[in-house]
Order: C-alpha cells, then structure tokens, then sequence
C-alpha cells in the first residue's frame, strides 16, 4: 500500500482526473476521424448552447456566464468562430454594445456533427451499465462534485 502509483490508484480525484483525460482523448479522438479538426470542446459547448437556445438571443455575457470562463477568452473563440463561418455576431436596435450571436447553417451542421460524436461516446462510457447503476453513478459523481464545491466555502 506504500506504492505510489497504488495509492494514485485508490485517490478519488486521480482516478476522476485520469478518466476525464482519456474521455477528451478518445473525444478528440473521434471528432479528428470524422474530420472535424478546428473544433475545441469551447466550440462545442458553444454550438450546443446556441442550438439548444436557437429560441433566445443570445449574448456574450451569456456565454461567459454559462461556460464560466472570462470575457476575454470568449472573444478568442468567438471571433475564431465567426471567422470560420460557424456564427455571425449582429447589432441589437435596442442596445449597440450589445451583438447577438446567432448559428450559421454550418455551424448547425457542425453542432449535429458533434452530437452525433457525444451520443457515440456517452453509450461507450454507459456500455454494461444497468439503469440502475447509471443512476447511481450520476447520483455518486454529483456528490463528489458537490464536495469539492463546498471546500471553497
């Protein structure tokens, strides 16, 4: 039990750590084999969300918020995005600080792409899974998510 790399292995964090760096490895992965090559997991998360608010406008500050990541950071990738022809930024009458950021048709293409990729990953994770087991595990993930959390209180 004196070996390190034992006790890396019996380490919750480690072990969360270690499975979140093959997920992203194998996502990479995949999007890379169905030629997906300047997609980053921001752009991705930033497609998801503006396909699944398509309803709403949508503004930067919204997606900072969302991703929790800062504004400068968000202005890379969306101007990066936008150069790509992913998204167009346009002018609200109501306030000219403010740009609605709305999906192009490829970048809802490029959306769909991903979903695809993330349902094929999600059933490889729950592969051999019962319903039951895959409750329990959201259920024990989100505890120790939420422990950690509560260490910055």
């Amino acid at each position: 039990m004196n070996d390190p790399e034992d006790r890396e292995h019996k380490q919750i964090g480690c072990v969360i750590k270690n499975a979140d760096l093959e997920i992203k490895r194998t996502m990479l992965f995949l999007l890379r084999s169905d030629g997906i090559d300047e997609v980053t997991a921001t752009h991705g998360f930033i497609l998801g969300y503006l396909s699944d608010n398509s309803d709403k406008d949508i503004f930067q500050r919204d997606l900072e918020a969302h991703l929790k990541i800062g504004r400068s950071s968000v202005t890379t990738v969306l101007n990066l995005m936008e150069k790509n022809g992913c998204i167009t930024r346009s002018l609200v009458d109501k306030d000219a600080r403010l740009r609605k950021i709305t999906l192009t048709e490829k970048g809802r293409a490029m959306d769909l792409r991903i979903h695809k990729i993330i349902d094929r990953m999600e059933n490889a994770l729950l592969n051999g899974l019962s319903e039951a087991e895959k409750a329990q595990l959201f259920e024990l993930v989100e505890k120790v998510r939420r422990n950690a959390e509560n260490q910055r209180r």
